[in-house]
């Protein structure tokens, strides 16, 4: 049976309230660790706000020309609804262009069965409209992120499968057909992608809650990865996020940890090491 999800129109789309959860928590911690005023440069990235939107290496789901990095609460609640359908049982969401016109996209992750997942990806027309097309993953999608990780200038897909990491290869047009899949530890349930090393080419960092432990994988080049390099965070870490929390321009790793009630942060030494950490106790 197919499940509605209801999009508001500011680009917050039907999360989870455990997901909400996890992520006000995250923001709401970092905003402690690294305030951040609505300047220019509000996330202190090194690139000024209206060129870091412009790159898509910050979202602007509400569009008010502030990275929603910088605000607790980026979405107007008032503004109109809109249902579209998606495949059984989204798990996760993000908004991204995927057709490179210049107007952000919608992407779902989806459990949708016991053998397979799907992945839904709406297009937006830019007047409100969506066209739905979906596309196979492996069994177990519980996160998804976007990013150019062959650097042919389209975002491709990233999910997290429990057993693998899955990528999902944009030809250019949006359509997701192309799939790779990377082996990883039982218990991968969040992924996220950014540059780690500066080269231009995005980056895989998941968590594992098995092993309470972080796995990095740097891009090579040519649809290929290192092999994953392990960092300890807290116990039963869940979301993990790319953020520069130091203003130094290298992006660090966060990762909240239901079971150890912490966030851990994980320091890029420049070089896409995270050798150096920090860990905020929640109290929760």
């Amino acid at each position: 049976m197919i499940e509605e999800i209801w999009i508001l129109m500011t680009h917050l789309f039907g999360l989870k309230q455990s997901r909400v959860a996890c992520i006000s928590l995250v923001l709401t911690l970092l905003a402690m660790v690294c305030p951040c005023s609505f300047a220019e440069d509000c996330n202190r990235n090194g690139v000024e706000d209206e060129q870091d939107i412009a790159a898509e290496t910050s979202a602007d789901c509400d569009r008010d020309g502030v990275p929603d990095e910088c605000q607790l609460f980026p979405v107007d609640f008032s503004s109109r609804e809109l249902g579209v359908t998606v495949s059984r049982y989204p798990r996760a969401v993000t908004c991204v262009d995927v057709d490179s016109d210049g107007i952000l996209d919608i992407v779902t992750a989806n459990k949708d069965g016991d053998t397979r997942s799907m992945v839904t990806v709406l297009k937006n027309d830019g007047s409100g409209i969506f066209e739905r097309a979906d596309f196979e993953d492996a069994v177990r999608a519980s996160d998804l992120d976007a990013a150019d990780f062959d650097g042919d200038g389209a975002n491709d897909l990233l999910t997290a499968n429990y057993y693998t990491l899955e990528l999902l290869w944009n030809d250019g047009t949006g359509s997701f057909e192309e799939r790779e899949s990377i082996a990883v530890e039982r218990g991968t349930r969040y992924a996220a992608a950014g540059d780690f090393n500066g080269d231009g080419l995005a980056d895989i960092v998941s968590t594992n809650d098995r092993s309470n432990r972080a796995w990095v994988y740097i891009n090579a080049g040519e649809r290929s990865f290192s092999e994953p390099v392990a960092y300890g965070v807290g116990s039963v870490p869940s979301v993990v996020r790319v953020v520069d929390i130091e203003g130094d321009g290298d992006l660090d790793i966060c990762t909240v940890n239901v079971g150890s009630g912490t966030i851990t942060i994980l320091q890029n030494d420049g070089d896409g090491g995270f050798g150096s950490s920090r860990t905020v106790v929640t109290g929760l």
